[in-house]
């Protein structure tokens, strides 16, 4: 009896612990489907717009960026934008690619100790590109010329990341030549903060997703952490227990979600 009862006790285990995680896995899909799906859509029709009225405005964007070897470049016209939802009622992820390019051809002077790494990076970027030396009196090459026609493809991916309740976003070449990572729980997707994708992706934002508080807002925050802080060491100090709820922890989160609630289109 001893080996059937302990085989007893290791399949119960097994079963509850497939059952924790069977119900663990239908609040995460709850959430998803309730929170983190209407959000990836809500994405896609504010960009969706956007680009739109871009279009219809004619309205010109321009990037600027530090190139290897020939530095800063600017007023490339950012343009040609593709924009694409992998699905409509329960989405998984939104890509939004572009491409920022001169006007024109260029020609570009550089030392032959550079030459080579510029030759790469261009390559790298697929740009199109003529090279010839240019000679001293002597005959001996000092530098090359280059002329090409700069470019950058440039992109935004929003992804639902079920497991952690979050939305990624993965930029690239929005913040110069780099690619960035950022991670928002759901309930930070509101109105305000597509209007600042929007300023993002108009690149009138250097970052995405840094509250710009304005002065009283911050005092308003200030004066409140202050309180906290005095309740919790009024709390510490007395001895009976303290009256009313206890406070949520991290102050910031409760701010957040407080002052950024997303409001739904009715």
């Amino acid at each position: 009896m001893g080996l059937l009862e302990d085989l007893k006790r290791e399949a119960d285990r097994a079963r509850d612990a497939k059952q924790a995680e069977a119900a663990r896995r239908a609040e995460l899909d709850k959430i998803y489907r309730a929170e983190i799906a209407p959000r990836l859509t809500h994405i896609h029709r504010y960009l969706s717009e956007m680009l739109r009225h871009l279009e219809d405005a004619n309205r010109p964007v321009a990037a600027a960026f530090d190139f290897p070897v020939l530095g800063k470049i600017e007023y490339l016209r950012q343009e040609n934008y593709s924009l694409h939802i992998d699905g409509h009622g329960t989405p998984t992820k939104v890509n939004l690619h572009c491409e920022c390019v001169l006007p024109e051809e260029r020609k570009f002077k550089v030392a032959i100790d550079r030459a080579e790494e510029l030759r790469q990076f261009l390559i790298s970027q697929r740009i199109v590109f003529t090279e010839w030396p240019l000679r001293s009196g002597f005959g001996q090459i000092h530098s090359l010329l280059f002329q090409a026609r700069l470019r950058v493809w440039a992109g935004l991916v929003f992804e639902a990341d079920i497991e952690a309740s979050r939305i990624r976003v993965a930029s690239f070449n929005f913040e110069g030549l780099s690619a960035r990572d950022y991670q928002f729980g759901y309930e930070r997707i509101d109105h305000a903060w597509l209007d600042d994708l929007g300023h993002y992706l108009l690149r009138e934002k250097a970052a995405l997703g840094y509250l710009e508080m304005s002065v009283e807002a911050r005092e308003r925050l200030r004066r409140i952490a202050a309180d906290e802080k005095e309740k919790g060491r009024l709390s510490r100090e007395t001895v009976s227990e303290p009256q009313g709820q206890p406070v949520e922890p991290g102050l910031l989160k409760g701010l957040r979600n407080r002052w950024f609630k997303f409001g739904r289109d009715g």
